[in-house]
């Protein structure tokens, strides 16, 4: 296909961690957009003004809040690989979340706008009447409306995944909402038609019936679009795989015997910057450790576009008091769940106490509180000479 050799080239010739080479690719899906959706609403609109039906115009509408959508996803693209300036420090790829967030909007107004006209056609019942001829004509128009809307659907989805952008992943899913809107249209106007040249009334507007139920469809869409637009503004968690994938690269560094504490903001879909805390051998040269942290650093950003900021954590792992406490700490939290974990133990002797200083990792939500967690704890460790200090974290991935 077209598409796929298209998308060949680009990216055989480009580097799409490039903000431009993937602006490039969004444009391209978005102008896709523009020529099919002007397409469908020239024959949708023709075809519903001649059988004057409320659900073929309404589609033909909702046709054309596609291509406004793909006119603020091609602004939304190219005001976002603005480079950062004194007011953006982190550059402006979080524009195309709210170019997102319009297209989400602009989707729910124009299925309130199809509810209301849906319902006055309801209320103002009339026999709805179609030739023979306009009503195959009308059923061959929207199937090649499904069709293109198919290939809507497969552009926006396979493009949306390349350069993972909730923009075109947004008209993906309307791309398909709107695929369920023109096969219940065709199945409502048949059964409409069924009716009419056997003289049967309904006793109400099945062509108005249809308008609200294509409206519902369009707004429930919408809202969940809306949310998910919402969601990336406020700071969704870190994808799960692509961290792993970057403190995979990090401890497979021989000096590297663990991390913890990664946390990702994101500031667009390529724009990451990322905190670790790695562990290290406390008996190591300091200078060369720093150093080699720093190369770290670089090599990630090499290879991942991550702006790294490594902090060290020292560790003797050689001591058996370290590890025997360690394996108790382990085994009392895996009883308590296997969501729970724990990082960078420390022992501090305090004249005849032993005080354990280390991180809880606990999930959002669970099900026991921290004092709980550290009551647990205690109870556990089975020795009143340990003075427990803990510092509860979260994870800030998906």
């Amino acid at each position: 296909m077209l598409l796929d050799s298209i998308v060949k080239k680009k990216t055989l010739n480009q580097d799409l961690s490039n903000i431009n080479s993937r602006n490039k690719i969004g444009i391209l899906a978005a102008f896709i957009g523009i020529i099919t959706n002007a397409i469908l609403i020239i024959i949708k609109l023709t075809i519903g003004l001649i059988i004057n039906s409320v659900s073929v115009v309404a589609n033909a509408i909702d046709s054309l809040s596609d291509f406004s959508s793909n006119i603020i996803t091609i602004i939304g693209f190219k005001l976002s690989k603005k480079p950062a300036d004194r007011e953006h420090p982190f550059g402006h790829q979080r524009i195309e979340y709210v170019s997102g967030l319009i297209v989400s909007m602009l989707i729910c107004f124009i299925g309130a706008s199809v509810l209301f006209t849906s319902i006055k056609k309801m209320i103002n019942y009339e026999i709805f009447s179609i030739s023979k001829q306009l009503f195959i004509v009308t059923l061959i128009i929207m199937g090649i409306t499904i069709v293109i809307k198919l290939y809507q659907f497969y552009s926006y989805n396979k493009l949306s995944k390349l350069i993972k952008s909730s923009n075109l992943h947004d008209n993906a899913i309307d791309s398909l909402t709107d695929i369920i809107s023109s096969i219940i249209l065709i199945i409502g106007l048949s059964i409409n038609y069924i009716l009419m040249i056997n003289n049967v009334d309904p006793h109400f507007s099945i062509d108005g019936l249809l308008g609200i139920i294509e409206a519902l469809i369009i707004i429930i869409s919408g809202i969940k679009l809306v949310k998910e637009e919402i969601d990336y503004i406020i700071g969704k968690p870190t994808d799960k795989d692509y961290v792993k994938k970057i403190v995979d690269f990090i401890n497979s560094y021989e000096k590297i015997l663990g991390t913890h504490d990664v946390i990702c903001h994101m500031y667009g879909p390529e724009m990451c910057y990322m905190t670790c805390h790695v562990e290290v051998d406390e008996n190591s040269n300091f200078k060369e450790i720093d150093i080699y942290t720093e190369r770290i650093e670089e090599e990630v950003f090499e290879k991942f576009h991550v702006y790294l900021t490594i902090h060290m954590d020292l560790t003797n792992l050689s001591d058996p008091k370290l590890n025997l406490y360690s394996e108790k700490i382990n085994n009392i939290l895996m009883t308590l769940s296997s969501e729970l974990s724990f990082h960078d133990l420390r022992i501090i002797n305090h004249r005849n106490k032993t005080v354990l200083v280390f991180d809880v990792l606990v999930p959002f939500n669970f099900k026991l509180t921290n004092n709980q967690i550290e009551e647990l704890l205690k109870k556990g460790l089975k020795d009143d000479k340990i003075v427990l200090e803990i510092t509860y974290d979260h994870s800030y991935e998906e």
